[in-house]
């Protein structure tokens, strides 16, 4: 409604130039003089024509409004009412003036010359015209500010408010709501958007939560697959070490193959399920070799640990994600060894060693080289929760630290060794 006001504004102001611009080319046009004041003023001048030639001045300019100038029969001004209107005939024909003859008993004996005022009247309306013109463009020009203002308010920066919503939707940031505004003409669109954005956010939620649900499902069921395919394969073991028979122990050897086979094709099923490590972020700074004291103090929750000197130097580490190592490794050694720990610190090149050691019986050497397999579980954890990934993602996490992290069972107990890059 208010865009059609101003347009139909526009246009009555349009009409209204158009109007007065005919009007002012139509006074513009010459008009004839009055014929009733030309006509006394001939009569009287007649009347009069002897006293003027006599005396130079002219008594009939009072009840008379017209500017003339009177020459005799050679042409000589008798009397002129202006100094600046015509003076002779050559000028009032120039000027366009009327010429009116004087007669005096049937002869022509002079000519009153009547000053034509069409020129100052052409200029006076010019000038009417051009203030006119002037007002309307100037109160066109406060409504085209205004309609521009009015433009921008209630559609242009709506619109550009809906790119920008559009944009973060299509870049995936779907927990800014749109604030809504009935008073623009996107004001229904608006509300449409923030429906859509909750709608979407909404479907990724369920997204995620199914993703996730996929992911622990399949964490669940690699675990009691290989399980049973775990004991399977050991049985087979003890049972090539009895069997005498040739034949049998071919069979069972095949049997083992099938077992392998499966073991492989279960870990390349489930393979796709730790895609998510790649979203780690990891960022390696330099930091102070006393600064593990406090990562090592927090992971060792149950405060059984021992930590020895730490040599001064600087390493290259992210604190965030070595704290991650270093509380599971401290969970694992609580949970299968739940002995005291030790920790203990070394410089060989340019690598910091951190041992830490537990008195368990850890894992065997067979195993050493499998424990950081994801979905790998060794013998020892059987009667333990877990879904074998935790020292997969500890391997990850100091791989993209240009670190290591090793295992080594001694005569005592069972070593995690942590390699940090000296800085």
């Amino acid at each position: 409604m208010r865009l059609k006001f101003i347009l139909f504004l526009f246009m009555g102001l349009f009409l209204i130039e158009g109007m007065i611009g005919w009007s002012v080319i139509g006074k513009i046009k010459d008009t004839p003089l009055d014929n009733v004041m030309v006509n006394d003023l001939s009569q009287q001048i007649n009347q009069q024509w002897e006293t003027l030639i006599q005396t130079q001045s002219c008594t009939v300019t009072a009840n008379i409004d017209l500017d003339f100038t009177l020459l005799d029969h050679d042409g000589k001004k008798v009397y002129t009412s202006s100094p600046s209107i015509s003076q002779s005939m050559e000028a009032a024909i120039r000027n366009r003036d009327s010429i009116i003859d004087i007669e005096q008993n049937g002869q022509s004996v002079g000519k009153i010359l009547i000053y034509n005022d069409s020129t100052q009247r052409l200029t006076s309306h010019l000038v009417f015209l051009l203030q006119i013109l002037g007002g309307t463009l100037i109160i066109e020009g406060v409504i085209l500010i205004v309609y521009t203002y009015y433009i921008n308010k209630r559609m242009i920066q709506p619109f550009r408010t809906l790119q920008r919503f559009a944009n973060r939707v299509a870049g995936g940031d779907l927990d800014f709501p749109l604030e809504m505004d009935r008073h623009n003409n996107f004001g229904i669109f608006t509300e449409s958007f923030d429906l859509m954005r909750t709608e979407l956010k909404k479907a990724r939620l369920k997204e995620q939560e199914a993703n996730q649900s996929k992911k622990e499902l399949v964490a669940k069921m690699s675990h009691d697959i290989k399980t049973p395919i775990s004991s399977i394969k050991a049985i087979l073991e003890l049972m090539l070490i009895k069997v005498k028979d040739p034949k049998e122990r071919g069979q069972l050897q095949i049997i083992e193959q099938k077992a392998n086979q499966i073991d492989e094709l279960v870990s390349d099923l489930f393979h796709a399920t730790l895609e998510e490590l790649q979203e780690l972020t990891i960022t390696v700074k330099e930091h102070s070799s006393q600064e593990l004291a406090t990562l090592l103090q927090v992971a060792d929750y149950q405060d059984k640990a021992v930590i020895g000197e730490i040599p001064d130097c600087l390493l290259l580490f992210d604190a965030l994600r070595l704290q991650q190592v270093f509380d599971n490794l401290f969970g694992n050694s609580y949970k299968y060894a739940n002995t005291a720990i030790e920790v203990y610190f070394k410089i060989i090149d340019d690598e910091f060693l951190i041992s830490i050691k537990d008195f368990g019986e850890g894992v065997t050497e067979e195993e050493q080289s499998l424990i950081f397999n994801k979905y790998y579980r060794a013998k020892n954890a059987e009667e333990k929760s877990g879904a074998g990934l935790g020292l997969y993602i500890c391997r990850y996490i100091m791989m993209q630290m240009n670190g290591a992290i090793e295992c080594e069972k001694t005569a005592d107990g069972f070593i995690m060794q942590v390699a940090l890059k000296l800085a």
